[in-house]
């Protein structure tokens, strides 16, 4: 759920809305809305920290009256602006998430929906699925994690049994990605060796259990229709979210310079993309040229190791269509 705060908002608005159609065959539970809201406004305030304040710097003084000049100039006042009225906006989502917080908005009405398969107050079902799952967790069988205090996880794949044995002949798809369920494999997610053999014996052999860490793949089964933007954005999240060993420890400089040239009408999907990397990046414009438009992005030398920068800009550009690197058409002095 707490993706969809990593997720340009059109796209997360766009996926948050189909799902919305298909409220009687969303499990879930409680325990999910609770997990949600207590960490929305941590990963909120975690996106709002790479959100870095504009890089000002004095204009040397035999350009201070040049036009040249005074646009610069007027660039940089515009986007301190604009930096601190988005500043303020976040935290009108943080504090006020209910007048303010589309995604809150959009996820507050799947867990208020009243179904079969919302496991909430005052439902009394929930008390059996507290006591299997309390007693699940003290033998150690999965979902958990070794460190883990509480059941909540056991909870919620109790409530995904027994929402499956009351229908006649549904399948199950969980979206997740807790390797709690199973084990990450390049894109997808192979389930739990247990947990499969346990939704065989307790619900039906018949049936199929899949786990996937992403939602558009939910979505396409729900007969939804899934943008390739989304689908690349999704990616490039599951990407972002993969552990950089040493990260917090990375040196700010020395700084390098790529380049990414791209489809003039995947430009837009490329910034959106670019928006999904951690850290800082600081991203130039080049004008469209022949139907191709290209950018120039400079980052930390130790990210492409720590962080494997380059890499997922080649993704990016095999996603798009584009290409790394910077044709000789662009290399004109017709920069924005």
């Amino acid at each position: 759920m707490l993706d969809f705060y990593r997720k340009p908002g059109e796209n997360a608005g766009r996926q948050i809305a189909s799902l919305r159609k298909h409220l009687n065959s969303i499990i879930v539970t409680e325990q999910v809305k609770m997990e949600f809201l207590n960490n929305r406004q941590k990963a909120i305030s975690e996106m709002l920290e790479q959100m870095a304040a504009p890089r000002t710097a004095p204009l040397p003084m035999i350009l201070s009256g040049s036009r040249s000049g005074k646009a610069l100039t007027k660039a940089m006042n515009d986007a301190v602006k604009r930096h601190k009225e988005a500043k303020k906006r976040a935290e009108l989502i943080l504090a006020e998430p209910s007048r303010y917080d589309p995604v809150y908005q959009g996820l507050n009405r799947i867990f208020s929906h009243t179904g079969p398969l919302n496991l909430k107050r005052p439902n009394e079902e929930r008390f059996q699925v507290r006591e299997m799952a309390e007693k699940r967790f003290k033998l150690g069988y999965p979902p958990r994690k070794a460190k883990d205090t509480s059941f909540g996880d056991a909870l919620n794949w109790e409530w995904l049994i027994k929402c499956t044995q009351a229908s006649e002949n549904a399948n199950l798809l969980i979206v997740s990605r807790d390797s709690d369920y199973g084990l990450p494999q390049g894109e997808g997610s192979i389930l739990n060796d247990w947990l499969k053999a346990e939704f065989e014996a307790r619900v039906k052999p018949t049936r199929k259990i899949e786990l996937t860490p992403k939602l558009t793949v939910a979505l396409k089964k729900l007969a939804e229709v899934v943008t390739p933007e989304d689908e690349a954005v999704e990616t490039a999240v599951l990407e972002a979210s993969r552990p950089a060993p040493g990260m917090s420890y990375l040196p700010l400089e020395p700084r390098q310079t790529t380049y990414l040239t791209v489809p003039a009408k995947s430009g837009p999907t490329a910034k959106k993309l670019f928006a999904t990397l951690p850290g800082e990046l600081d991203v130039l414009d080049y004008p469209e040229k022949n139907g191709d438009v290209a950018f120039a992005l400079t980052y930390p030398v130790s990210y492409e190791i720590g962080l494997s920068y380059g890499k997922r800009l080649s993704q990016f550009a095999i996603m798009l269509g584009g290409e790394r690197g910077l044709p000789p058409k662009f290399q004109e002095p017709s920069v924005n």
